[in-house]
């Protein structure tokens, strides 16, 4: 923890740096369909880094994982719990099961949230369902409608949880000074890849509205960025 103003200075500096380059986080190895970004979107204490203020750890928050009782969002959790963190699970079941999850139903670190992603966040993240746990530093955002043939015969509900449920979250993010945002992304932005392996540098060309929502998404982040960081300088 820092409380000095020199400390909270140095610590606003590196978080430049580190927005300056790439903040491709990782990819999970079970499939080349996910891509994780990470995206440092706000951070109030560090706005002002001449003022003296603590600056709050990462790990001392909660963690929202979106999507979390489907199958890569569960395995995350797993990770998380055991590494003892305190999660908090967004997820309307649509395609989960809490079966994924029963291993940690009654742990005091975890918490499950029956939400919808496509509705404001709000509405779902109350302080009556986090049931006075920490607030939340860090959000993975895995939930979405994955099925390509659904999101041509149904765009605007595939528009409805893969691009505005980003939105949602994104907005809900800044509003609340959550720290970092994780998305998943799709290799369906790529479309059809004149090159395999597929490289990040890669031409992104989706051939269906699941992997334009996921590229808008992209898009949708890189414009979050440096309107936060407007508030740091």
């Amino acid at each position: 923890t820092l409380s000095s103003s020199s400390a909270a200075s140095d610590v606003y500096k590196r978080q430049v740096r580190e927005y300056d380059r790439p903040l491709i986080s990782g990819r999970f190895g079970i499939s080349e369909r996910f891509v994780l970004r990470s995206f440092i979107i706000s951070n109030r204490r560090l706005r002002n880094p001449g003022v003296s203020q603590a600056v709050i750890s990462v790990k001392e928050r909660a963690i929202l994982v979106t999507g979390g009782a489907g199958f890569i969002g569960s395995h995350l959790v797993d990770l998380l719990m055991k590494e003892g963190r305190t999660v908090y699970v967004l997820d309307d079941l649509s395609s989960g099961s809490l079966k994924n999850l029963e291993e940690w139903i009654d742990h005091p670190g975890f918490r499950f949230i029956g939400g919808d992603v496509s509705q404001p966040i709000h509405e779902s993240i109350t302080s009556s369902a986090l049931s006075g746990g920490p607030d939340i530093g860090t959000i993975f955002h895995l939930a979405a409608r994955v099925d390509v043939t659904s999101s041509l015969s149904s765009p605007h509900d595939d528009a409805r949880v893969n691009y505005i449920g980003t939105m949602n979250l994104l907005d809900f993010a800044v509003r609340t000074d959550v720290e970092r945002f994780v998305f998943s992304s799709s290799a369906a932005v790529y479309g059809d890849p004149s090159e395999l392996p597929v490289s990040e540098s890669s031409d992104k060309r989706p051939l269906s509205p699941y992997g334009l929502h996921k590229l808008s998404s992209e898009y949708l982040l890189d414009i979050y960025r440096p309107v936060s960081y407007t508030h740091l300088t």
